[in-house]
């Protein structure tokens, strides 16, 4: 197995995002996380994000964690999840922006899914920004997720945004 390591610079906070191909939709998780609710500001020094792929009704996944260090351990807080949306999901970037009224930067997830058009007999692609807050969810569940943001993100202009400096350049224009 391969695992991908990717360095991400987010604001002034070095992170390590590993990336984990699962086998295959029969396989079973290569790790697991069960902990509770946990708030986390973004950026947290010498944190870990991970992005596994996971498997759910035999479709692709990817599901978010954070590993947050304590001493000489790393505490586990799951962040959310990235939906099957017709095609495996893909992270094309993360970044910090803060979009609320607190003074923390809210973690920002862009995703893509590969289409294919029949009609048109052409490869394209779905783009989606998810937007985490560093609260728990409201189901205890991951982090909350700031939908109305993300519904302004998606609406803003003819196309979504397709990286992070449109993502920032579009946030700033509305205000952020």
């Amino acid at each position: 197995m391969t695992i991908e390591k990717t360095l991400l610079r987010l604001s002034s906070a070095w992170c390590l995002a590993f990336f984990l191909p699962a086998a295959s939709a029969e396989s079973q998780p290569l790790v697991s996380f069960s902990t509770a609710p946990v708030q986390v500001a973004f950026p947290v020094k010498n944190s870990i994000l991970t992005f596994f792929d996971a498997w759910k009704d035999k479709k692709k996944h990817i599901e978010i964690h954070v590993l947050k260090p304590r001493k000489n351990e790393y505490d586990t807080a799951y962040i959310g999840t990235i939906e099957h949306n017709g095609s495996a999901p893909a992270i094309e970037s993360v970044l910090l922006y803060n979009v609320d009224a607190d003074q923390d930067e809210e973690l920002l997830v862009l995703v893509r899914w590969d289409t294919l058009d029949p009609a048109k007999k052409k490869h394209d692609a779905v783009y989606k920004t998810y937007v985490f807050d560093h609260q728990p969810a409201n189901n205890g569940k991951g982090l909350l997720r700031l939908v109305d943001v993300e519904a302004k993100i998606a609406s803003a202009g003819k196309q979504a945004p397709k990286d992070a400096d449109a993502i920032r350049g579009l946030l700033k224009k509305l205000g952020y």
